[in-house]
C-alpha cells in the first residue's frame, strides 16, 4: 500500500480534483479583475496576465519547493508571501466589484417617483393669492362702511363683485394648499424610496455587521473580500502541495520485496552450490571403503548435508537478520561447506561485498579459528 505522510491515493485524488477546482475559479477571478482594471484592451491583457502569473506562483511554489534546499525554500517562501498578497488584492478587486454590481440589480427594482419640475412652484403661487385676498377683503371693507345716498344700486354691484373675486381667491388658495401637500407627499415618498435604493446596494450581512460592530460597512466589506480571496488561494495551494505529493513505499512493502529478493538470490545460490555438494559426498562415498580416515570425512560430508537443508531453510522470503547471516556462515566454515573468500561469502549468502567483508571480520574478531582451520582445509 503506498504512503503520503498519512495520506491514502483517493485522498491524492480528492486533492487534485479540489485543487483543480479552486484554481480554475481563481484563474476566472483573474480574467474578471483584470479586465475591471484596464481601461483598453491591450492594458487589460496585461492585467490579466500578470494576476494569472502571480495566482499559478501562488498556487504551486510550495508543491515545487518542497524537498530543495533551505535557501531556496527561504526564498520560495518570500516569493510566495509576496505573490498571496497580489492575489489577494486581485481577489478583493474582484469581489467588490461584484458586491456593486448586484447592489445596483437590488436597487434598480425599487421605484422611485419621479420629481415634480421645478417650474411649478406653490409656494409662490399661494403668496401671491394671499396678497390678493387681503386686497379683495380690505376694498370689501371699505364698501361695507360706505352709506348709499344716490346711486345705491352701483355699490351693491361693487359689492357682490368683491364677494365673488374674494370666493375665487379662497378657492385658489385652498388648491394651491392641496397640490403643495401632494407635492410634499411625493417628495417623502421619493425620499424614502431613494433610502430604500441605498440600502439595496450595500450587501445586507455587511449592514448588519456595521450595525452590530459599529464599523463602516465599507471597511467590512473590504476585509471580507481579501479574506475570500486569500482564503480560497489558501485552499487551492494546500490542494495542490498534497495532490502533488510523491507516492512513497510503506515500510512493510520494502521489507517484502527486500525478503523478496533476498529469498531469489539464495534460491540461485543454492542451485549452484547443489552440484558441489553432491559430488563432495559422491566421492566420500568412494573412498570410505579403503581409507579409514574418511569415515571422519564422511561424517563431515554428513554434517556437511545437514548445512545445506540449513541453507535452504533459511532462503526463505523472509529477510535474513545480521545475526542469522553470521551464524549461516559460521556454520558453514565449520562445517567446511564455504571458504573464507570474499566471492565465497557472497555467493553462499547472497549479500554484497561489503557486507560479506564486515561478516568475515566480525567472525575474525570473535572466532579467529574458523577462519584459519578454514584456510587450511582449503590449502
Amino acid at each position: 500500500m503506498n504512503s503520503n505522510f498519512g495520506i491514502s491515493p483517493t485522498a491524492r485524488r480528492l486533492a487534485l480534483c479540489l485543487a483543480a477546482i479552486a484554481t480554475g475559479s481563481s484563474i476566472a477571478i483573474t480574467w474578471f479583475a483584470g479586465r475591471e482594471r484596464g481601461g483598453t484592451q491591450a492594458e487589460q491583457l496585461i492585467w490579466v496576465t500578470v494576476g494569472l502569473s502571480l495566482l499559478l506562483g501562488a498556487h504551486l511554489i510550495p508543491a515545487m519547493a518542497r524537498g530543495t534546499k533551505r535557501a531556496t525554500q527561504l526564498l520560495a517562501c518570500a516569493l510566495w508571501a509576496c505573490a498571496m498578497v497580489s492575489t489577494g488584492y486581485t481577489h478583493g478587486t474582484f469581489f467588490l466589484s461584484a458586491e456593486q454590481h448586484a447592489g445596483e440589480q437590488r436597487a434598480e427594482q425599487v421605484m422611485v417617483p419621479t420629481a415634480a419640475p421645478e417650474a411649478i412652484s406653490t409656494s409662490d403661487a399661494i403668496a401671491v393669492l394671499l396678497r390678493q385676498q387681503a386686497r379683495l377683503e380690505g376694498a370689501l371693507s371699505q364698501s361695507s362702511l360706505i352709506k348709499c345716498r344716490d346711486n345705491c344700486r352701483a355699490l351693491e354691484v361693487r359689492r357682490l363683485t368683491l364677494h365673488s373675486q374674494l370666493d375665487s381667491i379662497k378657492g385658489q388658495l385652498e388648491q394651491a394648499h392641496r397640490v403643495e401637500r401632494n407635492f410634499d407627499r411625493t417628495a417623502a415618498e421619493r425620499a424614502h424610496a431613494i433610502a430604500r435604493q441605498d440600502a439595496q446596494r450595500g450587501d445586507p450581512v455587511s449592514a448588519k455587521l456595521s450595525s452590530w460592530l459599529q464599523v463602516p460597512a465599507a471597511s467590512i466589506d473590504l476585509a471580507m473580500a481579501i479574506f475570500f480571496g486569500w482564503l480560497l488561494e489558501s485552499l487551492a495551494c494546500f490542494s495542490w502541495y498534497v495532490g502533488l505529493m510523491r507516492p512513497q513505499e510503506s515500510q512493510e512493502t520494502k521489507v517484502a520485496k527486500n525478503g523478496l529478493i533476498t529469498g531469489q538470490s539464495g534460491s540461485k545460490e543454492l542451485e549452484r552450490s547443489k552440484p558441489i555438494t553432491l559430488a563432495m559426498i559422491g566421492d566420500i562415498s568412494r573412498s570410505a571403503a579403503n581409507d579409514a580416515s574418511v569415515c571422519v570425512k564422511a561424517a563431515s560430508g554428513n554434517h556437511l548435508m545437514d548445512v545445506s537443508t540449513s541453507i535452504a531453510a533459511a532462503d526463505t522470503p523472509r529477510p535474513r537478520t545480521g545475526e542469522e547471516e553470521e551464524s549461516l556462515l559460521r556454520h558453514a566454515l565449520e562445517s567446511g561447506a564455504a571458504t573464507n573468500s570474499i566471492s565465497e561469502i557472497v555467493r553462499l549468502l547472497g549479500c554484497s561485498e561489503g557486507r560479506a567483508l564486515t561478516l568475515r571480520r566480525q567472525i575474525a574478531a570473535t572466532n579467529p579459528q574458523l577462519l584459519l582451520a578454514n584456510h587450511r582445509v582449503v590449502g
